[in-house]
């Protein structure tokens, strides 16, 4: 199974369609607001449905948005009719995007976990490409602390205490994720700074499976 046939399956089964925005749009706005940053261009990488990124739209961001599934892109639009015309939106991969211009921030919610470490690398170099210097990152990622429910093979470990695992049974059997730690982050993205502190959320699974996902939350900023 590839990524977008992963998340063309959950959108299908109606992931996060009853689900509200996560609190860090409120972190993402108010950052944005008190850097006079809220005019300024910005991308959300992994769009999805529209959960986070509508509400920001809605905000008054002037916003891209890219996800690798038509399933939750033709969800999106059927949730904000009013970017069918005008609105950046584009369905397709993050290593394809090519903007005219480098963006003043980069939203990525849970979207660039996919992947064994140096695809994961390859990826975080992309969003630094993206970035104006001085730009932000929005970053909430799954760390390595998470308890992985599902059946799965570790194919990795990294000096920095990340882990890729590959599924071996059920819907996502074959798909390939990484979860991370903030040394890792931190290593992906060197002279990057913090803004303000990073906060860690526990987030548990949906009954009947069991255990938790662990997340780190945090904004960083390009050097200038």
């Amino acid at each position: 199974m590839d990524v977008r046939e992963m998340w063309d399956a959950e959108y299908r089964s109606g992931r996060y369609v009853d689900d509200g925005p996560v609190p860090m749009v409120g972190r993402i706005t108010d950052t944005l607001s008190k850097r006079g940053l809220s005019a300024a261009r910005g991308v959300y990488l992994g769009c999805g449905n529209g959960r986070n990124y509508v509400p920001l739209l809605e905000a008054g961001l002037a916003l891209d948005g890219v996800d690798v599934s038509p399933v939750a892109v033709a969800a999106l639009l059927a949730r904000a009719p009013r970017l069918r015309g005008g609105a950046s939106l584009t369905c397709g991969d993050l290593m394809d995007l090519g903007p005219a211009a480098p963006y003043a921030y980069v939203v990525a919610i849970q979207s660039l976990m996919h992947g064994t470490a140096s695809e994961v690398a390859r990826r975080f170099g992309k969003v630094d490409s993206l970035l104006a210097p001085g730009g932000l990152l929005f970053l909430r990622i799954n760390t390595a602390a998470s308890e992985v429910a599902h059946a799965h093979d570790v194919l990795e470990e990294t000096p920095p205490g990340g882990r890729t695992v590959r599924y071996s049974g059920g819907a996502r059997d074959g798909l390939v994720i990484h979860f991370f730690t903030e040394a890792e982050i931190s290593s992906l993205l060197p002279g990057y700074s913090r803004v303000g502190r990073p906060t860690e959320h526990v987030v548990p699974r949906t009954p009947p499976e069991g255990g938790q996902w662990t997340q780190l939350e945090t904004v960083l900023q390009k050097p200038a």
